[in-house]
């Protein structure tokens, strides 16, 4: 009586272990993923795909096709359509390539990219519409898109994303629809609000530009004396000086923020940042002996340059119109002050009460070797492993 279930069980195991088996050996790829920017022109897209799934749609392999040849630009403009009012928007493709990418399931592989645009025919916001997309589900009917959106000034989506769907197989119909896509109603204030809560995160996770601000505000009370820092200089003498060195510093990172974001003025991000870690450094040492006592406030002007350059390579990386840039950039800016001055009123009494003390010498000194060393380690690294 006990052969029969026995053999149940085997088999239940034999099942499971095939399919497990399959899963290692067929090594499935990757869904495709497209992010779409919804901008006041239109909607503005990056697709990523397995490049071996689009071989075998495209019917032909990485070898045979030209990349930025015309064939493969009409194939994927007459994949990818976006509609609203039974009116479809004219699509361009701006830009396509190949990179090798890493899976945690498959490995490294290679990935076709590309980015395109869509804009409506008529004046009509981008809010409601279709999405047409089958670039590779027309061919591989088990081949997943996920679409997110992820830049959407009047939705407040800035800096990160939203699933909003998923084109795939619908099994019961044996067959795909395109996705119907209705976005929230948006506003100016909460692109707005989401700038500045954008500003805010950056100062919050930017330890480098707390660093820089930290060590210059280290001996701001003090009396330089020579060589050396001597004793409390006084409260008006203090606040004087901590005034003097955070307005040059918004003031240097406002303008650089301006025009950079505009890209008028192009630094290399790497050496962006080694100027950072650079000026760190040299406050570092001003903190632990003066190198340009009441000079405090050009050097927070001159480094507050560079530092706006690092804020404006965040903006950069988003896709806004000019219309959205403007006001991008003063938000972020704001968002920048405040949580500055929130930080600055945090610390400034506490190093208002430490000066006065007679060990106040060696904090300032152990917070001045400390910030050295971290700002060393942060030049070797942008030097030889940015």
């Amino acid at each position: 009586m006990r052969q029969p279930k026995t053999k149940r069980i085997r088999f239940f195991l034999f099942i499971i272990g095939l399919f497990f088996f399959q899963e290692i050996e067929g090594h499935p790829m990757p869904n495709s993923v497209v992010n779409l920017y919804v901008t006041d022109q239109g909607i503005m897209g990056e697709a990523k795909m397995p490049l071996i799934d689009f071989e075998t749609a495209f019917k032909k392999s990485k070898e045979k096709m030209d990349i930025h040849g015309p064939e493969i630009r009409r194939y994927f403009m007459d994949h990818i359509k976006i509609r609203s009012n039974s009116e479809n928007w004219q699509t361009s493709i701006d830009s396509i390539g190949i990179s090798t990418t890493k899976d945690l399931v498959v490995g490294k592989y290679e990935e076709l990219w590309l980015t395109f645009s869509c804009k409506p025919m008529h004046e009509t916001q981008a809010r409601k519409f279709t999405f047409l997309y089958d670039v590779i589900i027309h061919q591989i009917i088990n081949h997943k898109i996920l679409v997110n959106v992820v830049q959407d000034w009047q939705g407040g989506i800035l800096g990160g994303q939203r699933q909003v769907g998923e084109i795939s197989l619908n099994i019961p119909q044996g067959r795909y629809y395109p996705l119907e896509i209705n976005l929230e109603k948006g506003s100016w204030w909460k692109g707005f609000g989401s700038i500045i809560a954008l500003g805010m995160q950056h100062i919050a996770e930017g330890t480098d530009h707390l660093l820089f601000l930290f060590v210059l505000l280290l001996p701001c009370m003090l009396l330089s004396q020579g060589n050396t820092w001597g004793s409390f200089g006084g409260v008006s003498y203090g606040i004087k000086n901590m005034l003097k060195i955070v307005t040059a510093f918004t003031l240097g990172h406002s303008i650089t923020l301006f025009v950079g974001t505009f890209q008028w003025l192009k630094l290399p991000q790497q050496i962006v940042e080694i100027w950072i870690a650079i000026s760190i450094l040299l406050s570092a040492v001003h903190a632990y002996k003066p190198l340009f006592a009441q000079k405090e406030g050009w050097i927070a002007l001159g480094f507050g340059f560079i530092h706006g350059l690092a804020f404006a390579s965040i903006l950069m990386e988003m896709r806004f119109s000019n219309h959205f840039l403007v006001w991008s950039i003063l938000g972020f800016n704001v968002g920048i002050e405040l949580m500055q001055l929130l930080i600055i009123l945090l610390v400034f009494p506490f190093i208002f009460w430490l000066s006065k003390k007679a060990y106040y010498h060696r904090v300032r000194k152990v917070g001045a070797i400390l910030s050295f060393l971290m700002a060393g380690y942060w030049l070797i690294e942008r030097i030889f492993f940015f």
